[in-house]
């Protein structure tokens, strides 16, 4: 590296290396087919390039900014642009941010313009994007005739910034509240209501916080007008791509459709939004159906009027609460074992879904609830053929018009997935410095790891290759690390992943699912977030440093320790302290941390194998991280192979008695486990205070090891256990001392006596 380009980076400071966090979007949202000027506002935010968005339909015009703190971007909403929440990621020559939220809608938008308390007249079809701050009411007036039908929708909490809790209310043209709405279970905690005006004149639809705090405040929007208002739908599911007929539940006004027909999309995903649309308008808040899992399947009733099922099927319901419980029976055969899914909160059913399993008869079998976020899953394998029926009860036992659910039935089926491993506040993105590399550890389920299988990586920025680790039983984990090449030029994409299966011979696509929480609740419980199925990637500016780890010379055993060498590369005028970690570990393999300061340009990164460290070759990378001003840069290693072995040979370390000033020997047997050559170095490790002994050798064919030991007359009595015997193996023949492999052992005693002293010196 050039020392301009060294002296561009470090005047750029290292505070830009740290990625930039968008706190929010204004507006939060547009209307489809508009062009929409945004303006992001955060921290680290200098030299925007991008915005990612996750799904098509809006095309980024322009994204600008000059100060660290702000920035914009002009947007076009596609006409066709999928209506509701679009995930967006601002990239910047430095980093990619946090995920944001922003809303399409269907309906004309406007920004709130009052000062204080004020009214604003607004017209009856609009979306209205407000901020309600502290000890404020926001007061939106509507002229309307006696018979009109009008709903009323907040986003809030489902802006996905923070845990806002609004309130809804209409005041009439006389003043006085004629309806009022807290939390909606359809809309998480955002209120939602429909009023009739009985009178022609000016009403008042209120926002403001549902309790006196503060803290309580925050962007929002206000959809107003006669769209429809469902609050669910049946069926509420079906097969990728099935097109389906569905009845709507909720509160509909007289003459109203009650039939929709939904196209299904497969795309992967397990939730549809549907928009319930007709000639009203669109609904802002969108109906969600299942996606998967078994076919639709109708009860057939018996002559007690008992509804039967063959399973595998998806049934559909409504608990009510004149008869609070869906009973189905169905019949099993020994050892078939089939899985029960009830889905109702995941689609923001009222109901909170339990599953009780019964013989025919009624006899208790099992009983499951929220095994999986707020649905339960039960399992049941029958011990012998049979008759037995499946309860879906609400937990509280209650039920209304619109707690329905979907109850799925099938053999299992674990559905091969993969996710980025993050801490609590990392984001799951990788940033690729150009000419240097970036990694991560991705963790797969529903995988045999004990096929020949292959991940692979599609749709990279130009520039960027792949390395990726193993997929093996034994650990669910995989490393991956990107690189960069130094022509790359800064860029970013959403990747996907597919996996070659050696043995089949053929390349299919690997789910990516990552989870992604926007607002939490109390001990980080996530209140609202949403899945991503790729992952975003962005080559950004060189970093000030690059990392290079020494292939270990000899393979690391189980019960010993191992060092790996690591070089840092500098550029000019770059002595930051770099601190060194390791990217993964497999099961049983332990590794520290080294710090190389500003004077040195390597160091050595301490591992370690416990007893029961799993064994084989396998790929190893590291990363070090700089800090400066309160940012961060990092750079990660390309792989090198690691061979964990098992111990080469056993040591049985024996006991040695005496006393202080006399000394002993200590004796070790010795057991091959695979051939070896060369003269091996024996020492023993950690012994107690007043204990020393020169170190040894011994050749292959040594079958004991005798260790004399000196003990100083101050030596504490006692028994002591913690020592070590360290074995230093060569790899090879005539292999040299530092090219040998270590074996440490326990399990021995030193054990010294308190001194007696002779007769005639006992004390008179």
């Amino acid at each position: 590296m050039s020392s301009l380009t060294a002296a561009l980076l470090l005047t750029a400071g290292f505070g830009s290396w740290q990625a930039p966090q968008v706190d929010r979007l204004a507006p939060m949202g547009g209307h489809r087919g508009t062009e929409v000027s945004v303006t992001l506002t955060g921290q680290r935010l200098f030299d925007p390039q991008d915005l990612m968005p996750s799904r098509p339909g809006i095309e980024v015009l322009d994204v600008a900014g000059d100060k660290p703190e702000r920035c914009t971007a002009r947007l076009w909403l596609e006409p066709e642009c999928p209506l509701g929440p679009h995930a967006l990621r601002l990239r910047t020559a430095t980093g990619i941010s946090n995920l944001v939220l922003f809303e399409v809608g269907a309906l004309p938008e406007i920004a709130e313009q009052r000062e204080g308390n004020a009214v604003q007249t607004v017209p009856l079809e609009c979306t209205i994007d407000g901020d309600l701050r502290a000890e404020q009411v926001d007061r939106y007036a509507v002229q309307l005739t006696a018979g009109t039908l009008v709903r009323c929708e907040v986003e809030g909490m489902r802006l996905g910034v923070k845990a806002i809790d609004l309130a809804l209310s209409v005041l009439d043209p006389n003043g006085f509240e004629v309806v009022r709405a807290d939390d909606t279970v359809l809309g998480i905690k955002d209120p939602m209501l429909s009023f009739v005006a009985i009178e022609d004149g000016t009403h008042v639809v209120q926002v403001q916080g549902a309790y006196a705090d503060d803290v309580n405040t925050g962007a929002y929007r206000l959809h107003l007008g006669g769209f429809p208002q469902p609050t669910g739908c049946l069926p509420c599911g079906g097969r990728p791509g099935e097109l389906l007929t569905v009845t709507l539940l909720g509160d509909a006004p007289p003459g109203a459709a009650t039939t929709a027909r939904v196209q299904l999309p497969d795309d992967g995903e397990e939730l549809f939004r549907f928009y319930a649309e007709d000639e009203r308008g669109i609904a802002p808040t969108p109906i969600l159906l299942r996606v998967g899992g078994p076919p639709n399947r109708e009860p057939t009733l018996d002559e007690k009027k008992r509804a039967w099922v063959e399973f595998p099927a998806s049934v559909h319901g409504v608990i009510t609460g004149s008869e609070p419980v869906a009973r189905f029976w169905f019949r099993a055969k020994k050892g078939d074992e089939i899985e029960f899914r009830c889905v109702a909160r995941s689609l923001r059913s009222p109901l909170d879904p339990t599953l009780i399993l019964r013989q025919a008869d009624g006899r208790f079998l099992a009983y499951n609830d929220d095994s999986r976020g707020p649905d339960s899953v039960l399992r049941f394998k029958p011990a012998a053929d049979g008759e037995f029926q499946i309860e879906v009860r609400d937990l509280l036992r209650r039920g209304g018009p619109d707690c329905f659910f979907r109850l799925e039935g099938e053999p299992p089926n674990d559905a091969s997935t993969l996710r980025m491993v993050v801490g609590r506040n990392d984001e799951p993105v990788i940033a690729v410095p150009r000419g240097n590399r970036a990694g991560a550890v991705l963790q797969w389920s529903g995988l045999d790891g004990k096929q020949q299988l292959a991940l692979l990586a599609r749709g990279l920025p130009a520039g960027v290759t792949a390395s990726f680790g193993p997929v093996q039983s034994g650990t669910n984990l995989v490393p991956l690390v990107l690189t960069a090449a130094a022509d790359a030029q800064t860029s970013g994409n959403q990747i996907a992943f597919a996996l070659r299966d050696a043995t089949r011979g053929d390349v299919r696509d690997l789910d990516y699912a990552q989870y992604v929480p926007l607002v939490t609740v109390r001990n980080n419980l996530p209140l609202l977030g949403t899945t991503l199925h790729e992952l975003p990637v962005a080559v950004v500016q060189p970093a000030p440093f690059t990392l290079h780890l020494d292939a270990p010379a000899v393979p690391i055993v189980r019960g010993a320790p191992l060092a790996l060498r690591v070089h840092v590369v500098r550029a000019d005028g770059f002595t930051e302290p770099v601190r060194v970690r390791s990217l993964w570990t497999t099961p049983g393999l332990g590794a520290g941390q080294v710090v190389v300061d500003g004077k040195s340009d390597s160091g050595e990164l301490p591992l370690s194998a416990n007893g029961g460290a799993m064994t084989g070759r396998f790929p190893i990378a590291v990363v070090g991280e700089a800090r400066q001003r309160g940012g961060s840069v990092e750079a990660y290693s390309d792989f090198v192979d690691l061979q964990v072995d098992e111990p080469w040979l056993t040591a049985d370390v024996g006991r040695a008695r005496t006393e202080p000033g006399t000394g002993a020997e200590l004796r070790i047997a010795l057991a091959p486990k695979r051939p070896f050559t060369g003269t091996s170095r024996a020492t023993l490790l950690g012994l107690p205070r007043g204990v020393r002994s020169e170190p040894i050798t011994f050749l292959p064919e040594d079958r004991e090891l005798r260790f004399v030991l000196q003990v100083t007359a101050d030596a504490p009595p006692g028994r002591h256990r913690g020592f070590l015997v360290q074995l230093l193996v060569p790899a090879g023949d005539g292999a040299a001392p530092a090219a040998a492999v270590e074996h440490r052992f326990g399990g021995g005693e030193i054990r010294i006596d308190t001194k007696v002293a002779p007769i005639g010196e006992a004390k008179r």
